[in-house]
């Protein structure tokens, strides 16, 4: 019991970006080593195909930033995102073969920092932070700098057309935590069917709304309704027949109102708060870096130059390690992919089936949206490697749905 708990409290450290610790050293850090040193005496290290590809990219990425003599990147992102990432792989598949039903205790904790998350990113949108300051004070969560010039700038029904960080210092970290938990938030409702499990996507559904990131509400949307399909398509004739009609009026409903109040207060998903991302300039500025560097780049050393990462997981990918580094991160994007459309073509009727599908659904979304931002299976999110051990259960306990799927 002790190891999950250390573990959660790793999960909720690494995925929050808390920075609590003694003597100027991180917890999370203390953390890592000591389940990364119970792992390798008690678990062992695991490793398919995906994890040695995975290596290949550490050791181009590495080479990368030799060459360009950024070793403090380089030792920071090994430390905090690459060992983490691993550990956390192997952990998640330990803990599930030890006990299946992790899958969903794993599913409520980020449900429930989500719920935190959510309220936060609420409040920020009605500029009403005064409780939370305490909170992030004593976290020590990652501070959005810019987020006190808009408290500034912005009061009462004037213009929000800004991004909203929540608890993660950073707005697009945040539409990508909030679009994932939009989808498993839909556990409830697939397991219970209450009337009071439909307001839980709807809570994420509005923080995502709020927290304006366009790609993740999108991605989210589009997951969701495809979810819901899934759903409807195993209730009886009757049911359906009283269900769909109201589930279509309330989305009408909905997407009129968030439509009004987007146009009103002059969001981003408006014509007029609709701006310039400058993704072209950026794409434009990686392929010159690039061309400049087609063996050993180091996006530490792209940001020095141009400012900003690439926001593609397909241009990170070359630009952390350089082809061999490209080549791994396609052939684990395959094997991810490959084992998703896998899991998503299969019924699910037990709450196991529903936990591995939802969460394979949230690695779509999280996928999705690293066509248009950074973080990916290339930065080392923690969060990723988590749904990837929750997909990837070679162990024979497990129904054929998992298994085989």
């Amino acid at each position: 019991m002790l190891d999950k708990l250390l573990y959660i409290l790793l999960l909720f450290l690494s995925i929050t970006g808390a920075n609590i610790g003694f003597g100027g050293i991180a917890l999370r850090d203390i953390l890592t080593i000591i389940l990364f040193g119970a792992m390798i005496t008690k678990i062992g290290l695991l490793g398919d195909n995906c994890f040695k590809a995975y290596f290949i990219f550490i050791l181009c990425f590495s080479m990368g930033c030799i060459v360009a003599e950024k070793w403090d990147f380089l030792i920071l992102s090994i430390l905090r995102y690459y060992m983490v990432s691993f550990l956390g792989w192997n952990l998640t598949l330990f803990f599930i073969k030890k006990d299946p039903s992790f899958k969903q205790t794993l599913l409520y904790t980020l449900l429930i920092i989500g719920l935190f998350d959510a309220f936060v990113t609420f409040s920020q949108f009605t500029m009403n932070t005064t409780w939370y300051s305490p909170i992030e004070s004593f976290f020590k969560f990652q501070v959005y700098e810019g987020y006190s010039a808009y408290e500034n700038q912005f009061s009462g029904n004037e213009v929000y057309a800004r991004y909203l960080p929540g608890i993660f210092g950073s707005a697009a970290v945040n539409g990508y935590y909030l679009a994932i938990c939009s989808v498993l938030s839909m556990f409830p409702l697939l397991t219970t069917k209450k009337i009071y499990s439909y307001f839980l996507p709807f809570i994420f559904l509005l923080a995502t709304f709020a927290c304006q990131e366009r790609s993740a509400l999108g991605i989210s949307l589009i997951i969701l309704i495809y979810i819901t399909k899934r759903y409807l398509s195993q209730l009886n004739g009757i049911q359906q027949f009283f269900i769909i009609p109201i589930l279509i009026a309330g989305m009408y409903l909905i997407g009129l109102s968030l439509f009004n109040i987007s146009t009103t207060f002059n969001l981003r998903y408006s014509s007029l708060g609709a701006d310039d991302t400058g993704r072209f300039e950026i794409y434009r500025n990686t392929l010159t870096y690039i061309l400049d560097y087609p063996f050993f780049p180091c996006v530490k050393e792209l940001i020095d130059l141009y400012g900003w990462p690439p926001h593609n997981i397909f241009l990170n990918a070359y630009v952390y390690g350089g082809p061999i580094s490209f080549c791994a991160i396609m052939f684990i994007l395959f094997l991810q992919s490959k084992k998703a459309l896998l899991i998503i073509k299969k019924d699910f009727n037990s709450p196991e089936q529903i936990a591995v599908f939802l969460f394979t659904c949230g690695w779509v979304v999280f996928t999705l949206n690293s066509l248009v931002h950074n973080r990916s299976v290339v930065t080392g999110e923690l969060l990723c490697w988590v749904i990837w051990g929750i997909m990837d259960q070679p162990h024979e306990e497990e129904e054929p749905f998992i298994l085989n799927g």
